[in-house]
């Protein structure tokens, strides 16, 4: 469990966990800066707790759609960001089941905004936004050493065999 906590903390896009009831279970660092709100003002609540209605049902209708169909979804929807703006993003959601093979809940990626969300951020940041193309090389890069075990394996080199 502490693993599986870690794991989700370490995740930089908002996201959140919900059990079968709806109520929200977690959530990490991300998503807190995405809502404005502390994991303790999350934790417990619903949808219809935390968004207004006509977003809530939106979201409802997902959920249930996910529950009778399992597996996952990705899809556009808008949400609000912490500054109370009401944006489109780019979601991506997977049911948890249980051991039973019953629903345990789900869990959700905010993936990041859909092109015209994006531009409407920029527009709003008044930020000229990034050129569509190869990422650009990181002038600042660190080196540092992998840790322990990864890498190529020490040693002599395997013979070569048919390919």
């Amino acid at each position: 469990k502490q693993f599986v906590a870690q794991l989700i903390e370490s995740i930089p896009a908002p996201v959140f966990y919900k059990d079968e009831t709806g109520r929200y279970m977690g959530v990490n660092r991300a998503f807190e800066e995405f809502t404005g709100q502390k994991r303790d003002e999350l934790v417990g609540k619903t949808i219809y707790d935390l968004y207004p209605k006509d977003l809530a049902d939106q979201y409802q209708a997902a959920d249930e759609e996910l529950y009778r169909n399992r597996g996952w979804q990705q899809y556009e929807s808008s949400s609000i960001f912490a500054d109370g703006t009401r944006r489109d993003v780019v979601v991506r959601r997977a049911a948890m089941l249980k051991g039973d093979g019953g629903i345990g809940g789900l869990i959700r990626v905010l993936l990041g905004g859909t092109r015209q969300g994006l531009q409407d951020i920029h527009k709003t940041a008044a930020v000229r936004p990034p050129p569509i193309g190869p990422a650009p090389r990181a002038s600042r890069a660190r080196k540092t050493a992998p840790p322990r075990g990864w890498g190529p394996p020490r040693g002599p080199a395997p013979p070569a065999g048919p390919r």
